[in-house]
């Protein structure tokens, strides 16, 4: 409270112009004054750097390295921890949205370099998980359709149970509902199911021509042929 200090002193010195002790308080007054103005320039400035987009950066004139040198000097300062804030939400939401453009190693760049400048540490770990999970479920997305590739040129379609290529692929679409590969590899499971429970019917197997169409019919149930087999049959 440099201000109420300046006035105390005027009034000490109103009272006793001859006290030693005065010099002590003018040099305190001195050096908080010099601390203000020093705050006030690197507040100034980091605001500047926000509004110029230089939320983080190598070296010390980021606006995150501004505020920080702030709390250095002055651990309460509301402006400077607000600052931070600030930018930390900034920077997760700007990874999130790289994530969700597919753009992993960016998102991650971005957050070494936050992890870097010094910046809340607990939202940038949330945020990697975040990210491991998204790496987790790609991985699996890879995995279960170069399975059910294989397993449909071998002729495992929707056998054996929880190993072929129709429960592989209805695993990636839980994980990725609108993945053109799955959708398409499935329409083809199902086409083949069909091929074969019209070969079954030409050869008087009606048995097992049902029992292929129901499989062609539960993954394709919209297919206007495949409904008419199914009631002339």
């Amino acid at each position: 409270e440099v201000a109420e200090a300046i006035r105390l002193l005027q009034r000490a010195t109103a009272a006793r112009s001859d006290l030693r002790e005065h010099d002590g308080v003018r040099t305190l007054i001195s050096q908080a004054t010099s601390i203000q103005s020093a705050i006030a320039d690197l507040l100034a400035r980091a605001d500047s750097q926000i509004a110029n987009g230089r939320l983080m950066a190598e070296g010390d004139g980021s606006a995150a390295q501004l505020f920080l040198q702030v709390l250095a000097t002055d651990p309460d300062n509301d402006s400077a921890m607000q600052g931070l804030l600030q930018i930390t939400t900034t920077v997760i939401a700007q990874a999130q949205q790289l994530l969700e453009q597919g753009a992993i190693g960016s998102a991650q760049a971005m957050l070494d370099l936050a992890e870097a400048e010094g910046l809340n540490a607990t939202p940038i770990a949330s945020m990697r998980e975040r990210i491991d999970s998204e790496i987790t479920r790609r991985r699996q997305i890879a995995v279960g359709l170069e399975q059910a590739s294989v397993l449909f040129d071998q002729g495992f379609i929707t056998a054996p149970v929880g190993d072929n290529a129709v429960a592989l692929l209805r695993g990636v679409l839980q994980l990725d509902p609108g993945n053109e590969q799955a959708n398409t590899l499935l329409g083809q499971c199902a086409n083949r199911l069909a091929q074969v429970a019209a070969q079954a019917r030409e050869a008087d197997m009606l048995i097992q021509a049902r029992a292929y169409l129901a499989l062609a019919l539960s993954i394709r149930p919209d297919v206007e042929q495949w409904q008419a087999w199914e009631q002339a049959w």
